[in-house]
């Protein structure tokens, strides 16, 4: 089990064509998770609520941002081929449905 938003997402492996995607969090842990997946060579996706954090979320090195108020984030994720990892930061299940 990991317990930190590295850990997550570290493994050795090549990661240049995966996605990594923040799910329900462009701040708290879910901002370190942006920055390390990007920085392991993610291709990055961050999931939030409200466009108010397109930009915080790009200025973090997130390759794209899906707004889950107005769209499924899940099947967003699933057109773009699916995430390698998942990094879940919200507080409960149900804020992450």
């Amino acid at each position: 089990m990991e317990v930190s938003t590295s850990g997550v997402i570290w493994r050795p492996f090549p990661r240049v064509f995966w996605w990594a995607a923040s799910w329900q969090g462009v701040g708290g842990l879910g901002h370190l998770g942006i920055q390390f997946a990007r920085k392991m060579g993610f291709r990055t996706v961050a999931i939030g609520r409200g466009r108010d954090k397109v930009k915080l979320a790009e200025d973090l090195g997130a390759h794209l941002y899906i707004d889950a108020a107005v769209e499924d984030a899940a099947a967003a994720l699933q057109r773009m081929g699916g995430a390698r990892a998942i990094l879940a930061t919200g507080t409960s299940g149900a804020a992450l449905s």
